[in-house]
Parts: C-alpha cells; structure tokens; sequence
C-alpha cells in the first residue's frame, strides 16, 4: 500500500500506529486513479471503473483492506 494511503486512514493500530489496512477498497481505487501512470492503459473515468482482484475474486468496494487477509 502506498504511503499516500496512510493519510486515508480511520484506525490505529493498538500502540497507536497508523492502519493502512483500515482503508476501503474503493479508497484504494481512488489513491490509484490519482497516481496514475501514462505508460499504463487509458486512465479510467472514475474509480468505479477499476476492477482489483485478489486470488480470484473481484474485491468489494465497501470492504476495509484488513479483510482480504494481504501478507504484511
């Protein structure tokens, strides 16, 4: 996750630690929309345009990132 992300956050770890994790998908969608590159595809017009996979299935906008169980 970016760092730019951890700006997005809504929790803190237990020892006050920002929680990168704690983002929505669709936050995720936006921070790559805003980042994104000319050499890849055309840019999407909207975050909703961006489809994120993780091991088969189409991740959920509303879902926080810790969900996803993603290797630290």
């Amino acid at each position: 996750i970016p760092s730019q992300a951890q700006r997005f956050r809504t929790e803190t770890t237990e020892t006050g630690a920002k929680d990168p994790f704690s983002i929505s998908v669709y936050k995720l969608k936006e921070l790559i929309l805003r980042e994104w590159r000319e050499e890849w595809e055309a840019k999407p017009a909207s975050p909703s345009s961006i489809r994120l996979i993780h091991f088969g299935k189409l991740l959920d906008d509303k879902e926080p990132l810790k969900s996803m169980l993603l290797p630290t």
